[in-house]
């Protein structure tokens, strides 16, 4: 629906005049959506799985321990198969119809969106250390290193633009039968990737409720820490 649309007058005379319409929560496609959501598929799957494959690749070549005794980003079907092409697909989704209803969003429910990602983003990382699921990301429990540094603020970037998807479409549709057909891919799709993610610590008996014994401010002090020094920010 275009921003402005020229009406003939009622008279029946050749002038026209600017009617202007209402455009707030409609769709507002551009034509340069195309390129945005193609963009953010490509950078979901670069900083998803690319990036961490390259890397995994080239420790192998050079024979690192750590590919052996930890595992790795080529070692995980949430990663190949999950970060891959399920994500991309996903924020590919999401982003078309974000790109729609730009109009329908602005900084609050934006920074609404970050803070429910980074508590999702925390529970996740709470839920490695404590169950004890090492990898090359994190080798100690609570010690997470740059790979897990890049690793947890690519998470952070995912879930927050999937949870503003998720109110930008609480706040547009008007009924339940109005969900949009990219609510149902980016449903089915998360759905999909936790089931990878599952199949990945399929032996491990995870525990999914935080353990109330652990001292979390002493260990999330420690876990900054931790990352700043990996990514050179503190002294060792």
């Amino acid at each position: 629906m275009p921003f402005f649309a020229w009406k003939p007058r009622p008279t029946g005379g050749t002038s026209r005049k600017l009617h202007i319409g209402p455009t707030l929560g409609r769709p507002v496609p551009r034509r340069d959506d195309f390129w945005i959501v193609v963009g953010v598929g490509l950078a979901t799957l670069v900083f998803g799985l690319l990036a961490g494959a390259l890397l995994n690749l080239l420790l192998v070549a050079r024979g690192d321990p750590v590919v052996h005794e930890l595992r790795t980003t080529l070692s995980y079907r949430s990663a190949i198969f999950g970060d891959g092409l399920v994500l991309p697909v996903v924020n590919m989704a999401a982003t078309s119809y974000l790109a729609r209803h730009r109009r329908a969003f602005g900084w609050m429910l934006i920074l609404m969106a970050f803070v429910l990602g980074a508590a999702i983003t925390g529970y996740f990382h709470v839920m490695q250390a404590t169950n004890d699921l090492v990898n090359w990301s994190m080798p100690m429990p609570w010690h997470w290193n740059s790979i897990g540094v890049m690793h947890g603020l690519y998470m952070f970037a995912v879930v927050s633009w999937l949870w503003l998807f998720l109110l930008v479409v609480i706040r547009v549709a008007e009924r339940p039968t109005a969900v949009p057909r990219e609510a149902a891919i980016v449903f089915a799709g998360v759905l999909l990737f936790l089931f990878l993610l599952r199949l990945d610590y399929r032996s491990a008996e995870l525990q999914l409720v935080p353990p109330v014994e652990v001292h979390y401010p002493e260990r999330a002090t420690s876990a900054i820490a931790a990352s700043l020094e990996a990514i050179g920010v503190a002294p060792r």
